[in-house]
């Protein structure tokens, strides 16, 4: 794992940005299940964390589970997020 991975898994372990990234390192190592472990416990800690999501969709697609990540798009835009959320809002809102 990255040095800034394993300070804030140490310093904070159930952090949402840390699982996140830690998911994020699993998919790289192509350890699907992992990723996809460590972005749920992200996501259930903070429903917004767009590094979660995004981290579980790569890992998803990856392990050839197509079904479980184009549901998942809709439930990331859903959740509000800086990225995906700001697309949902933008589009409530009228701007394209």
């Amino acid at each position: 794992m990255p040095g800034e991975t394993i300070r804030a898994f140490a310093l904070e372990p159930q952090l949402p940005e840390a699982l996140s990234a830690r998911a994020r390192v699993f998919v790289a190592q192509q350890n699907y299940d992992e990723a996809i472990n460590y972005a749920y416990k992200a996501i259930e800690r903070k429903r917004d964390c767009d590094g979660a999501w995004n981290a579980l969709g790569r890992a998803l697609f990856t392990a050839d589970r197509w079904k479980e990540a184009a549901e998942l798009a809709d439930q990331a835009i859903e959740s509000g997020g800086d990225g995906s959320g700001n697309i949902e809002k933008s589009r409530r809102d009228g701007i394209q």
